[in-house]
């Protein structure tokens, strides 16, 4: 399992607590005072990043390797061995990307592409970030372009309860 995303971080995430993506009670990622933060059942892994800049961040939960990992700029910040097992979402929560959840604001700033997906797409080696990144193996690819369609199965959240607005800084 990997979630990843392009998020720009200043000011307003360096205190309380704001959302980048999350699953209902199976997993969240956003910041937390200040850190990146990633948690999974009780499993929490956190580290810091600068301010003022865009960042690619990501979490890997391995279970052939039983780890979960944090990546901040490709580059690996925290791990957890031997995990618990991973909460399954109870029956009608759903994937949030920069939305409140539970005590979490909502992410104040932009956030670029999110991926997810099932295997464990960052294994400690450079990613490539640009655009042209191949989709396989992706569940779902969001490239927030005035659209919320998933890139991987061309299927569209824009709906009656939601809309996109590009607040790019």
């Amino acid at each position: 399992f990997t979630i990843e995303a392009w998020a720009w971080f200043e000011g307003e995430v360096a205190s309380g607590t704001h959302t980048l993506v999350g699953l209902g009670d199976a997993w969240w990622f956003g910041m937390e005072d200040g850190a990146v933060v990633f948690r999974s059942g009780p499993d929490e892994l956190s580290s810091s990043v600068e301010l003022n800049g865009w960042h690619h961040v990501g979490a890997v939960i391995d279970q052939s390797d039983r780890q979960i990992r944090l990546y901040i700029d490709g580059e690996r910040s925290a791990q957890v061995n031997a995990p618990a097992p991973m909460t399954q979402p109870a029956t009608g929560q759903h994937l949030t990307i920069g939305s409140a959840q539970g005590d979490a604001a909502s992410w104040p700033h932009s956030i670029d592409e999110v991926r997810f997906g099932h295997g464990a797409f960052l294994a400690g080696t450079a990613p490539q970030y640009g655009a042209e990144r191949p989709i396989d193996d992706w569940i779902g690819v969001w490239r927030f372009n005035n659209d919320l369609v998933n890139a991987v199965t061309g299927v569209s959240a824009l709906g009656e309860n939601l809309s996109f607005i590009d607040s790019c800084p």
